[in-house]
């Protein structure tokens, strides 16, 4: 009979044990997610600026062949049309790099996932624009919701589970009561065992006092009472690094948000003079190379904002994996 629920203890002991493996099974969940979250809109990202250097390299083989007409009335000073090679082949070159890292985070992409997605795959990645809306998640995050991360909430049940091995420890130095019952048929003779039967029970209580195991008894107790502490430790620096992980991820968001916001304001004065050289070189009184050196410039920023628009995707994944998802 469990009548001071040790049996009790050691079944909630056991059952935030699981609970807790669970948590931690979902931690692991979660990281994965993160993982393959972050590896796709890197890859989205890269395939936007594979299509912004296609369209540059077009561009720049169009002034290529400008300036080799001009080279051939030799009206093109050497050194000029040397620089726009140099800064053609560097972008050529860059693209085929990208393609190679697109590839690579494909392959990456169907090993973390074990999927082959219809989209995004070697053949048809091209086709793919590279364009996506970055998650909007607000500033002001309560604190409270540190306890929907998983390894917050496996420490919270280790600490139940050792709360459940202290109650078995302390139910350790108690007596234990012990019924037994017992029901049988007996005949008074052997020929008749048959029938005539009498119906004979009995009723044996026993009581056993753990004298001699208290030694070991208090010795558990004490190990017990150390992993409960031990576990109230843990939990504490797992909520501390929770709620410094939140409010890191929150301040790099905000920092990488408000690059990004500058970023976009550099791409405009780009565009808008990128727009007035076009229309003076059109007009016959514009410079050629200066037209080149526009949209280098164009570009570049354009590749610097892309690059700090999937840095603030990033940090939302990250902002959002720090508050459990």
């Amino acid at each position: 009979m469990d009548i001071w629920g040790k049996k009790l203890s050691e079944i909630d002991s056991l059952s935030e044990e699981s609970k807790g493996d669970q948590s931690l099974v979902a931690a692991l969940q979660l990281t994965l997610m993160s993982d393959l979250a972050n590896t796709w809109y890197e890859t989205l990202s890269m395939i936007k600026i594979w299509h912004m250097l296609t369209g540059k390299i077009v561009m720049l083989d169009d002034i290529h062949t400008r300036l080799k007409g001009v080279n051939e009335m030799e009206r093109l000073d050497p050194l000029l049309l040397s620089k726009f090679m140099r800064g053609k082949t560097s972008d050529v070159t860059n693209q085929q790099n990208l393609q190679k890292e697109i590839l690579n985070r494909i392959h990456k992409l169907e090993y973390l996932s074990g999927y082959r997605s219809p989209w995004l795959n070697e053949e048809s990645w091209k086709n793919l624009s590279g364009d996506y809306a970055i998650q909007t998640v607000p500033q002001s995050i309560q604190s409270d919701v540190i306890f929907n991360r998983p390894d917050v909430i496996a420490a919270e049940a280790k600490i139940k589970a050792a709360n459940g091995t202290i109650g078995m420890a302390r139910a350790a130095f108690l007596p234990v009561f012990n019924l037994f019952a017992n029901a049988y048929h007996t005949s008074d003779s052997f020929d008749r065992v048959l029938g005539n039967l009498t119906d004979n029970w009995t009723l044996t209580p026993s009581v056993i006092i753990p004298i001699f195991r208290w030694p070991k008894n208090y010795a558990n107790l004490n190990y017990a009472h150390s992993q409960q502490a031990l576990a109230v430790v843990a939990y504490r620096k797992i909520v501390a690094q929770g709620l410094l992980d939140i409010q890191d991820s929150t301040n790099n968001l905000r920092a990488s948000e408000e690059t990004t916001a500058t970023l976009m304001d550099e791409v405009d004065i780009h565009r808008q003079n990128l727009s007035k050289l076009t229309t003076r070189y059109e007009a016959g009184y514009g410079d050629l190379y200066n037209l080149y050196e526009a949209i280098d410039l164009l570009t570049s920023s354009q590749f610097d904002l892309e690059s700090h628009r999937q840095q603030v995707m990033t940090n939302t994944i990250v902002l959002l994996k720090a508050i459990g998802g």
